[in-house]
């Protein structure tokens, strides 16, 4: 079993692709979804890493199709491709949640579940519950693009989409820097658990 970490969005001419949330002394330029996709998915990959577990992460130039492509081709059945995003909207919108798709098995919304509760238990973060009782797990077809590519490349592996917290959120972003490192030790300790 192999765990594919990749980050959302894509870095180009050092540009991140993503949204652009609010300022904070590490992004005075405003939060870029994408540069800092990349520095938790690195901080996640090392705690995994050190776990003995087997990490492959995507390039930070690469665009979404060739991640999807690339991970059609290299992802077998039972491994596990967790994207790692931060959610976009109004100043007053906050919280973690995390998009599986339509048709998800329980071990998928199990997963996405246990991404939700670290980022909670490490930062501080609430979990956003749009639906009661989901425990911030969200369908794609409730998101506003409707269908998500990479939750469904490759078919066969456990997908998971995590929106961290808002970067449109300044409590949300000072409680997420505030907290990062130990956010990637928890994310790590709750992907071994649900392994």
């Amino acid at each position: 079993m192999k765990i594919y970490l990749t980050a959302g969005h894509n870095v180009v001419n050092g540009r991140g692709t993503g949204a652009y949330g609010v300022t904070h002394p590490k992004y005075p330029n405003r939060f870029d979804e994408a540069a800092e996709a990349i520095v938790l998915r690195d901080l996640v990959t090392a705690e995994l890493r050190l776990k003995g577990l087997t990490v492959i992460n995507d390039k930070n130039d690469t665009p979404l199709r060739g991640v999807l492509t690339w991970l059609r081709n290299v992802a077998g059945e039972r491994d596990v491709c967790i994207e790692i995003h931060f959610n976009a909207g109004p100043g007053s919108a906050t919280g973690v949640e995390c998009v599986v798709a339509d048709k998800h098995t329980a071990r998928e919304s199990e997963l996405a579940r246990a991404l939700c509760r670290a980022v909670n238990e490490a930062t501080g973060v609430r979990i956003r519950n749009r639906k009661p009782d989901r425990g911030g797990v969200l369908l794609e077809s409730e998101t506003p693009r409707g269908r998500i590519g990479y939750l469904h490349s490759p078919a066969v592996a456990y997908n998971a989409l995590l929106e961290v917290c808002f970067c449109t959120s300044k409590h949300d972003v000072e409680k997420y820097f505030a907290n990062r490192n130990q956010l990637a030790k928890t994310l790590a300790a709750h992907i071994i658990w649900w392994l």
